[in-house]
């Protein structure tokens, strides 16, 4: 195997399973040489095969379970741990493999119940208290994420990934210098991506001065991350610096596969000085789906942005028009559902922000934008959430809330009761 002679590999692992079908490194061996070698479904057969083996073993249901999380396979990599902790419910490596499938499936607070049993056996274990610590950290248990970062640096003073979670976890505790403190300590590293957060981090609380630092950094060792612009620009946004914003979009779309996105940010910086409908001429008519869906995401939320800067600039007067300049250049990307997600996310920002503006101007403007994107039904729920949002800010009438079916209403309670 080591030697790349796999055929000879494959078949001098499966003679020791023909002589011990117990054997069952060779089980792992076989199932991880397969899957690399692009048999995913032979691969997955054998993992089957070795759990009805071996339907009581232990070792054999932990070893189909690292297989299955490596394939991503989360559901059936859960099911067999569950089966292997009810043989031994204090198994670390168990504990450790159910920590990680929470952590892959986005459940951070059972992760962390887990890894935090992992660590706690194993006090120097770097990987456990690595892995412990960014699930406190996503599961919003920011003073035990410090402690266990702390605890990391403690074990190596240049572990930097437990810097950037230790700024992290200090922002949230609001203690903005003690973060950047734990930030600086990256500028000395080439950890392009840990100054990136870096940046990003302290910018959304208004540090700019700092984010330009920890970029500056990233400028020497990457001057062609696009990551760098992309942050670059949103400052020079934020700061009202629109020429430095329109040249750092150029930059973007300068880079290879980035063309779309350098001309969202730039119509990011046009739609703080002009009318929505004129800063979207930046897009050009109308946008390729293969570009957009090429990273929608990103580009997802490269476009809701340019709504956002212009109503903190202008209010909503200017919605309207460019909407439906913007539902034009969708094309067929606003009839796949692309709009209606737009403005989800332009919802949730505009919740957040306070309705930038005069209460009044959003009601006309979204009462137009209710008429006139009526046949896109994906456009229909946000719209109504945003109107119900802007009565209830406006009259605290908890009328206009209950309005809305309970999951909407559920959706938008916390954020502008919070605000009321």
């Amino acid at each position: 195997m080591d030697l790349e002679r796999f055929d000879e590999g494959l078949e001098a692992a499966q003679a020791v399973l023909d002589a011990d079908p117990d054997h069952l490194h060779s089980h792992e061996q076989i199932m991880r040489k397969l899957a690399s070698l692009g048999r995913p479904h032979d691969a997955e057969a054998l993992a089957r095969k070795l759990v009805e083996h071996a339907p009581g073993d232990l070792q054999a249901l932990l070893i189909a379970s690292r297989f299955h999380l490596d394939q991503d396979r989360l559901d059936e990599a859960m099911q067999l741990l569950q089966r292997a902790l009810e043989i031994e419910p204090e198994n670390q490596e168990s504990r450790r493999l159910r920590g990680q499938v929470h952590f892959q499936m986005s459940d951070y607070r059972r992760a962390s119940e887990d890894l935090r049993f992992h660590a706690s056996q194993n006090p120097h274990s770097m990987e456990a208290h690595g892995l412990l610590a960014d699930s406190l950290l996503h599961s919003g248990e920011w003073e035990e994420a410090v402690d266990v970062a702390e605890h990391l640096i403690d074990l190596d003073a240049e572990h930097f990934h437990a810097y950037q979670v230790l700024g992290r976890a200090l922002v949230a505790l609001n203690r903005p210098e003690d973060a950047v403190a734990a930030f600086d300590r990256l500028l000395p590293t080439e950890d392009c991506k840990g100054l990136l957060v870096a940046a990003s981090t302290v910018r959304e609380i208004g540090d700019y001065a700092s984010a330009r630092r920890y970029l500056g950094r990233v400028a020497d060792l990457q001057p062609g991350n696009r990551d760098l612009w992309t942050e670059t620009t949103r400052i020079n946004i934020l700061e009202g610096d629109f020429d430095a914003a329109t040249d750092s979009a150029a930059r973007i779309a300068a880079l290879p596969g980035s063309s779309l996105l350098g001309r969202l940010f730039a119509a990011q910086a046009e739609a703080a000085t002009r009318p929505l409908h004129l800063a979207l001429d930046a897009l050009g008519t109308s946008l390729q789906s293969e570009d957009f869906k090429s990273d929608d995401q990103l580009h997802l939320e490269a476009a809701t942005e340019i709504l956002a800067v212009s109503v903190r600039s202008f209010g909503p007067r200017f919605l309207p028009e460019g909407l439906a300049k913007l539902r034009s250049q969708l094309g067929t990307l606003a009839d796949e559902g692309m709009l209606g997600r737009m403005l989800t996310g332009f919802l949730h920002e505009s919740v957040n922000d306070g309705f930038a503006g005069s209460l009044p101007e959003w009601e006309m403007a979204l009462e137009s934008l209710l008429a006139s994107l009526e046949d896109l039904s994906d456009c229909r729920i946000p719209l109504q959430m945003l109107m119900a949002a802007v009565k209830y800010t406006k009259t605290y009438d908890e009328r206009h809330l209950l309005s809305l079916p309970l999951e909407q209403r559920q959706l938008l309670e916390g954020a502008v009761l919070t605000e009321a």
